[in-house]
């Protein structure tokens, strides 16, 4: 079952990471630049509508790939990064104490 992705932050996270990432932060900027609406529009059809697990989005699936190519980094190592990263974690769209996906 795929949810669409929200971009509507906690409080406490929005405060948290504009304190951790600065505006001029590359994550930010790549982030204020790209579009990846398609990806999301490209694997709809793949998930169940109604049943099934909710899925991880395929969005921030996506993000986590560019991330790992970006840094040449491992599929473990990029899960590790996005778990600790705050600049990772946001640029993927998580909550801050959100667990990125299993790299399996």
């Amino acid at each position: 079952m795929l949810r669409h992705d929200s971009t509507q932050r906690s409080f406490f996270d929005q405060t948290l990471y504009d304190r951790l990432i600065k505006p001029g932060h590359f994550l930010r900027r790549l982030d204020a630049v790209i579009d990846l609406g398609f990806v999301h529009r490209l694997c709809r059809g793949c998930y169940a509508k109604e049943s099934g697990r909710p899925a991880a989005s395929p969005v921030m699936l996506f993000k986590i790939l560019l991330l790992q190519f970006l840094h040449d980094i491992s599929d473990r190592r990029i899960v590790e990064e996005v778990r600790y990263n705050m600049a990772f974690k946001w640029f993927c769209g998580l909550e801050a104490d959100e667990e990125p996906p299993h790299p399996t």
